[in-house]
C-alpha cells in the first residue's frame, strides 16, 4: 500500500486524509485488498456479519465472512452482490493507480 502525509489508527483500521472524495488503497494480493474492501464497507455502515449474510438471503455469517476474511476471492459478480447487501446505493470505483 502506499500513502502520503499523515496515517492514525482508529480502532481497526489505519486511516489516511484524502483529498477532495478519493482514497487510494493498493496491494498485490488480490484476497486482501478484497478483504480490506469489504470490512471496510460493512463496518462503516455499521452492519454485522450476521446482517451481512441475511441481506444476502444466506442463513450462516460464514457465506460473507469467508470472502471478508481473504479465504475466498469473490468474482467480479459476487463482489458487484457482497457490496449491495452491505452499503446498496454506495459506488465504488476500481481503477489504475493515481498516484504520481
Amino acid at each position: 500500500m502506499r500513502f502520503t502525509g499523515r496515517i492514525w489508527k482508529d480502532g481497526e483500521f489505519w486511516l489516511v486524509p484524502t483529498v477532495g472524495e478519493y482514497v487510494e488503497v493498493g496491494s498485490r494480493d488480490t484476497a486482501t485488498l478484497t478483504a480490506f474492501l469489504l470490512k471496510r464497507a460493512r463496518t462503516r455502515h455499521g452492519i454485522s456479519l450476521s446482517e451481512a449474510a441475511r441481506r444476502m438471503g444466506q442463513t450462516s455469517k460464514n457465506a460473507y465472512s469467508r470472502y471478508e476474511r481473504g479465504v475466498a476471492v469473490p468474482t467480479v459478480q459476487k463482489l458487484t452482490e457482497l457490496l449491495d447487501a452491505i452499503n446498496p446505493g454506495d459506488d465504488i470505483v476500481i481503477g489504475p493507480s493515481r498516484a504520481a
